[in-house]
């Protein structure tokens, strides 16, 4: 029996013993396709092929390479450890072992993926004798180095979002050799381009093809993706040209064990049991958890454990310095380390290595991150094993109770907003400084919305010369733009030690950054002491306490705009544009060991006020008094409004947190109350959008969230919300039922 099966029987005995609910499926080996090398490669790029263990190529890649190399724009949707990367990277190869011009520009959304590509660029070109020249080029990247690399022209030069529109594109003049024989644009893990990232880089690709047209150069996109719904579309719009998707892997698959574990305790204390069963048995394990706080707290209880190979497991996430991270990265991919605790921050992109099992505290909130994380082990063709350990949130017994649908459940669409108006605009005045931009509606930036001009020429940021061409007015505009959509950061300050020890975006600083808080890191407890607006610093101090913290909040919504109506019998929905505004009023003092309230605390911290695109749900006054009749009709709003969030993650690619919600009983535009659903983002990033058009989706899917759960008053399985700004109260899961029904019925 190899040590897997021993693993996967040790798994089944302890369900047995403990009473766990356990569903286990046997995701089957797939056998390799192959296609023959191009003849168009050299005899020596072969021969380094070989000796990486590449006799044949796998159909896929073989078919994105006839695409490439007759200039059109390809999407390749195919596994991890598929061999994406080799199909954009031959035709470099071919033309540096005929001493032609031609380079790329990869793009990755995270540094340490730059560096784990450069890694293997620099093997094949030293095993196939071509010089790549190959540099990556980012924010850690010294300013000596970066002028020199501008100085000699590299090839390829592996960057990521931010980097090119602070560098590459605002002085592109600097680039201009390197643009002008550029032949392939590669955009890796493209599906992290969504919500209000993606709204970003739509229009950033519009305006690298701008400039890439400037100094004449026309290059194919490779957009890349190991999961993801409705490629086809997506990809286009984050280009804006047409894409020939790619979606039938040639390469073998290991056979996988997956385990839907449904645990009668504490998730994390069967995440520590399951690791701990792995680790004993020596197989490589990384343990998926959904929050920093999560991952710090597992890595303490490990730390304090005393197991022998406790100091063989480290934890991973944002916020670390990047030489924290390297290391880690570094120990992970050597075999130093055997286990490793992670947020999302490793859930693709570089290669970690063989690792053996992996654990996901939680649903990890779409179906694309389950089968992300559940690629990172067993590549290559190995046996693996994945555990998915449902928490206390709705959908992960959304998933348990409906196992034959999570396994054939497709991909969530990604959604974006490419039109977003406070984005572009933007984005229009970074192009307008970046030289050549008229006011021509068939712009390719512009095209998205051709009245972002006027209104940017009334508010004086931009000046239009008689032939129509546009100004900036702005210096350095480039610098005031957030790619990531979150607002400014916070940097995090040890305030005995002076030591920088990593950082919030504003959304987060505001509702784990206020004073009072406690704030984990590396496993220890941080009291805040100074929360400093102005100045963008969080100031803490090293604490040993026994509780942890969280806020509450207020919200508000006023519909500016109606912009669609779906109506059936004595029921209508609507969506449009939505003011928000939000404010965090107080935050609680609970106990770690049963999360009792020890203390509530006021605060006094800034609105956040901002416009956004939303539906709402106008309830009949007639099915109001239905369920008046027998229950808290506030509670069964606001019960509903939780479950429906909930599920909107199954239809769309974001998680709860990407979206916002209130209900009120009383309304002026429905006399049954009213809910609101909206995007977290100024603007709108797409979500509310999509969820309007799947509404009796999304409706139907609450429905069965609520139904299906075993409790009686509602838990965080259903309808209790880990972010309601009311502490979920109050809430009538009985009457959410009813409720559910009763809409459904209209339609």
């Amino acid at each position: 029996m190899t040590v897997v099966k021993e693993f996967v029987r040790a798994l089944r005995e302890l369900a047995a013993q403990a009473g766990e609910r356990a569903r286990h499926k046997k995701l089957p080996a797939s056998a390799p396709v192959y296609a023959p090398f191009p003849r168009w490669l050299t005899p020596k790029v072969k021969g380094a092929l070989r000796e990486l263990g590449v006799e044949r190529l796998y159909r896929h890649q073989y078919q994105a390479l006839k695409l490439l190399t007759a200039g059109k724009d390809v999407g390749l949707v195919t596994p991890t450890a598929s061999g994406k990367t080799l199909a954009y990277t031959l035709p470099l190869l071919a033309t540096g072992a005929d001493g032609k011009t031609g380079g790329a520009l990869y793009l990755f959304p995270l540094k340490a993926l730059a560096r784990d590509q450069l890694r293997a660029l620099e093997k094949l070109g030293r095993l196939s004798g071509v010089d790549f020249q190959a540099v990556v080029f980012d924010g850690d990247t010294p300013p000596e180095k970066r002028a020199k690399f501008k100085r000699r022209n590299p090839r390829v030069v592996l960057t990521n979002p931010e980097m090119l529109h602070l560098s590459m594109l605002a002085g592109h003049g600097s680039w201009a050799q390197f643009w002008s024989g550029l032949r392939c644009v590669v955009i890796d893990e493209a599906q992290v381009y969504r919500g209000a990232f993606g709204s970003h880089f739509a229009p950033l690709i519009r305006r690298l093809r701008r400039v890439l047209r400037l100094h004449g150069a026309r290059p194919s996109f490779v957009l890349s993706s190991a999961t993801i719904g409705r490629p086809k579309g997506f990809f286009q719009d984050i280009i804006g040209r047409p894409v020939q998707v790619i979606d039938k892997s040639g390469a073998p698959r290991g056979a996988v064990d997956f385990i839907l574990w449904d645990p009668p305790g504490s998730p994390y204390t069967e995440a520590l049991k399951i690791f701990s069963l792995a680790m004993e048995r020596g197989l490589r394990t990384i343990l998926f958890t959904k929050s920093r706080r999560a991952t710090e707290l597992i890595g303490k209880w490990i730390s304090e454990s005393g197991k022998p190979w406790r100091d063989r497991v480290k934890t991973y996430r944002a916020g670390y310095l990047p030489e924290e991270r390297r290391e880690i990265e570094q120990d992970l991919f050597s075999n130093r380390l055997q286990g490793i605790i992670s947020t999302s921050a490793l859930e693709s992109g570089i290669d970690v290595g063989g690792l053996d099992v992996c654990i996901m505290l939680g649903f990890p909130g779409t179906i694309i991150s389950t089968w992300q994380r559940t690629g990172r082990v067993g590549r290559r063709g190995k046996p693996a094993v994945a555990v998915m350990i449902a928490g206390e949130d709705a959908l992960d017994h959304y998933w348990f109770d409906h196992a034959k649908e999570f396994f054939s459940q497709d991909y969530e669409r990604v959604v974006f907003n490419p039109a977003n108006r406070d984005i572009l605009k933007e984005h229009v005045v970074c192009a307008a400084s970046e030289g050549d931009l008229y006011n021509d509606a068939t712009d390719e930036l512009l095209s998205l919305d051709p009245a972002v001009v006027e209104e940017l020429l009334q508010a004086g940021r931009l000046k239009s010369a008689p032939d129509g061409r546009l100004y900036s007015q702005e210096r350095n505009p480039h610098r005031q733009v957030n790619l990531r959509g979150g607002g400014e950061n916070y940097v995090i300050v040890n305030s005995e030690t002076g030591e920088v020890m990593g950082n919030l975006e504003e959304g987060r600083a505001l509702r784990e950054g206020h004073e009072g808080a406690i704030y984990l890191h590396r496993g220890n407890d941080y009291l805040v002491q100074v929360f400093d607006r102005l100045g963008k610093n969080i100031q803490v101090a090293r604490r040993e306490v026994d509780y942890y913290t969280q806020v509450n909040t207020s919200e508000e919504v006023e519909v500016l705009e109606q912009k669609g109506k779906r109506t059936w019998r004595g029921f209508s929905a609507g969506f449009g544009r939505v003011k928000v505004t939000e404010q965090t009023v107080s935050y609680e003092k609970r106990r770690s060991s049963d999360r009792g309230l020890l203390t509530l605390y006021q605060l006094d911290m800034p609105p956040q006020i901002f416009e956004t695109e939303g539906l709402w749900l106008n309830v009949p006054e007639k099915l109001k008094r239905q369920v008046l009749s027998d229950h808290d009709y506030n509670g069964s709003i606001h019960a509903l409004e939780h479950a429906l969030i909930a599920v909107i993650p199954t239809i769309v690619l974001c998680d709860r947190w990407d979206l916002g919600g209130v209900s009120s009983p009383y309304s002026p535009a429905a006399a049954g109350g009213i809910i609101y659903i909206y995007d977290g983002q100024s603007g709108g990033i797409g979500l509310a959008r999509e969820s309007f058009r799947e509404i009796e989706v999304v409706l139907a899917r609450a429905g069965e969230l609520i139904n299906d759960c075993r409790c009686e008053a509602g838990c965080p399985r259903c309808v209790q919300s880990p972010k309601c700004g009311s502490g979920n109260h109050p809430l009538d899961k009985q009457g959410a039922a009813r409720l559910a029904q009763g809409l459904q019925a209209y339609i």
